[in-house]
């Protein structure tokens, strides 16, 4: 017993010898990876399905092992077909992921944008904030969706193309609630509204709360999938959210809102140079003011 214990012992010593510091740092990748892969799956519809791809592995290698040839071959075919199908039947998840690793500032950092004039920036904060004030006074549902750096192309194509400057009184007569369009989203591209009647991507988010509509789950779910600055307005409450980075900030007064956007956007913007997009923990993105859900 002792000589194993001994002999291990040295081929542990010989292994560590042997080992670099490359290889260090290509397990730990290996692992991030996996772990974010299984994060991934995790918060995903895909779990099931990947339990399923993973059992017709092994049932496939035990067929290879048995040599049951016509069985293998079947059960190999259909692994090719599956991974195909989990690219086609999963692909918002997959764009989803793909958009959250195209915000990290180190892939930000090849794609700098002239920041918008101040002058107009406070201006679009200001008739928004109005805007939010009257239709939650009103009682009247709302749902803008303020574009940043991803490009909201796609959201765009499934409204109504409007392409006009920013009014409380057009605002106010899209989320009419006898208007066609009052129903779906408006987005706003660099401070003008570009469409209307938009559909958005639902959140899968369970945690929602059961008092939170349709409007809201829509708006959560745009914030999860880009970093859109979503701003809700509830019909039956009249209360202002804000949903940004899959996280809700409920219970907004006009003046919280308008600093918080101020902090989003004006300030963000004069400052967006080459060292804040590499070194971004200087923003302030969060406002722990409101209540958040």
């Amino acid at each position: 017993m002792a000589a194993y214990l001994e002999r291990f012992l040295t081929l542990l010593t010989n292994a560590f010898d042997l080992l670099r510091w490359q290889d260090v740092v290509d397990m730990l990748l290996i692992a991030f990876l996996l772990y974010k892969v299984l994060m991934f799956v995790r918060e995903s519809s895909a779990a099931q399905v990947i339990k399923t791809i993973v059992g017709v592995v092994i049932v496939t290698q035990l067929l290879d092992l048995l040599q049951l040839n016509v069985s293998h071959y079947i059960f190999a075919s259909a692994l090719q077909i599956g991974i195909l199908a989990i690219i086609i039947l999963f692909q918002p998840e997959l764009r989803r992921m793909l958009n959250s690793v195209g915000q990290r500032p180190i892939l930000r950092f090849f794609s700098l944008s002239e920041a918008p004039d101040e002058n107009e920036t406070l201006r679009a904060i200001a008739l928004l904030t109005e805007t939010a004030d009257k239709l939650s006074r009103s009682r009247t549902g709302a749902l803008i969706c303020i574009e940043r750096e991803n490009r909201l192309g796609d959201i765009i194509k499934t409204g109504t193309q409007v392409n006009a400057d920013i009014s409380d009184d057009l605002l106010g007569n899209i989320f009419y609630d006898k208007a066609p369009l009052h129903d779906g989203a408006v987005v706003i591209q660099n401070w003008r509204i570009a469409a209307a009647g938009c559909r958005l991507p639902l959140s899968e988010n369970k945690s929602i709360s059961r008092d939170l509509g349709m409007r809201h789950r829509a708006g959560l779910g745009l914030s999860e999938a880009t970093d859109a600055f979503v701003l809700i307005v509830s019909e039956e409450t009249g209360g202002i959210t804000v949903a940004d980075g899959g996280i809700f900030k409920r219970n907004l007064t006009p003046e919280m809102l308008s600093s918080m956007m101020k902090k989003e956007f004006f300030d963000g913007s004069a400052e967006k140079t080459t060292i804040r997009r590499l070194f971004p923990w200087n923003r302030k993105r969060k406002d722990g003011s409101a209540d958040v859900k």
